[in-house]
């Protein structure tokens, strides 16, 4: 039932002194309870600074839906100004992927970054020995964590409902999904930021079908200094309604911890993380890297590990003591270091301890005795 009903039911009929603390340490021994339990409160979010310019830092991501053409669509954003490229694919694979990139390229140039997920076509060797001989540098979100990699995921959204939509409306989807981008792109300024991302990555306002809208005779320059400090200060102000609403708190994690980790449920009966422990021997940030005894690492969001209690690596450690003992006693060993402390101690020695709080029954328990129940 948890803590708290435990400790609600027993406060009903029982108390002792310390009774709270011994209801939580007995819940922590129980390993059942600690793979049933929910995953971590989320980290509070960082806000991501900008790039220094425009088309530096480019996230891609595959976009699924078997519903539309071929069902698989290459996702390409800046992630300084937020301009997207929508490809249809015929073929998820690695020299399909490079061949769009390389498309792309061909127009705005070679970015200094590509930051993707973990999927099969981004983990080739092919896939980076590509771009880094390019001298783009290769960036890996956090395995099982999406919004390490927030920019284009985001953009899926509106991709997924401007398709959605087209299959209402019954018209025709690419037509939906082009006009969709060029909107996007050209038309709709950024809220946070109040110009488009193509003039972000320009430099200039789109100039379209009514060149009177876009000030074609004199153009202002677009002080990008005054839209780093608008997007951070925007990015600030969303951090911290994010931060309250999600209940986001910092981990205790560290390096050295032995944790469990989340795995995928198959079933809803299925616990949400695995009997097998790891150790922490990395963390940056969101991201810890782990190691299982038989050596294999993996990477993982601190909010997909478990810290394990002390009580229950203090169970295992007694176990392993015991055996230890046994041994040392058919070895006929002795411990003449642990005999001459004991002979040593100074009763004489003074402990400063700060006083304790007074610990008093219940007032509905005053007539009652207190009295040691031994089994």
């Amino acid at each position: 039932m948890g803590a708290s009903s435990m400790k609600r039911i027993l406060r009903n009929y029982f108390w002792w002194p310390g009774m709270s603390n011994e209801v939580e340490k007995h819940l922590d021994k129980c390993e059942s309870c600690l793979r049933l339990s929910k995953k971590n409160a989320p980290l509070p979010l960082t806000s991501r600074e900008l790039p220094q310019g425009p088309w530096e830092i480019q996230q891609i991501d595959f976009f699924t839906d078997k519903d539309f053409g071929h069902g698989e669509f290459l996702v390409v954003v800046d992630v300084y100004s937020r301009y997207i490229h929508v490809v249809e694919m015929q073929h998820v694979n690695v020299d399909s992927t490079n061949s769009v990139l390389l498309k792309i390229f061909e127009v705005w140039g070679y970015p200094l970054a590509i930051q993707s997920d973990n999927g099969p076509p981004f983990q080739s060797d092919k896939f980076v020995k590509t771009w880094e001989a390019r001298g783009i540098k290769i960036r890996k979100s956090i395995p099982m964590s999406a919004q390490s990699n927030g920019a284009v995921e985001r953009q899926n959204i509106g991709i997924k409902h401007v398709l959605a939509a087209a299959k209402l409306d019954k018209i025709n989807w690419r037509k939906a999904l082009d006009n969709y981008v060029h909107l996007h792109n050209k038309v709709r300024p950024l809220s946070r930021l109040g110009v488009t991302p193509f003039e972000l990555l320009v430099g200039w306002k789109f100039r379209g079908t009514f060149p009177c809208l876009w000030e074609t005779n004199s153009p202002e320059l677009l002080d990008r200094t005054d839209i780093k400090e608008k997007d951070a200060v925007s990015k600030l102000k969303s951090k911290k309604y994010a931060d309250c609403q999600r209940g986001a708190k910092e981990s205790d994690i560290r390096v050295g911890d032995t944790v469990l980790v989340a795995k995928q449920k198959k079933l809803k009966s299925d616990p949400e993380f695995s009997a097998e422990r790891y150790s922490i021997i990395a963390r940056d940030g969101a991201k810890v890297t782990i190691r299982s005894d038989r050596g294999v690492q993996y990477s993982r969001n601190v909010q997909d590990v478990k810290k394990v209690p002390e009580c229950l690596l203090e169970s295992t450690n007694k176990m392993i003591d015991t055996e230890m003992e046994s041994v040392t006693e058919k070895l006929g060993e002795t411990d003449p270091i642990g005999m001459d402390l004991e002979n040593t101690i100074d009763h004489d020695i003074e402990i400063n301890q700060r006083p304790k709080r007074t610990k008093m029954k219940p007032s509905k328990f005053k007539d009652m005795l207190l009295y040691s129940i031994f089994e």
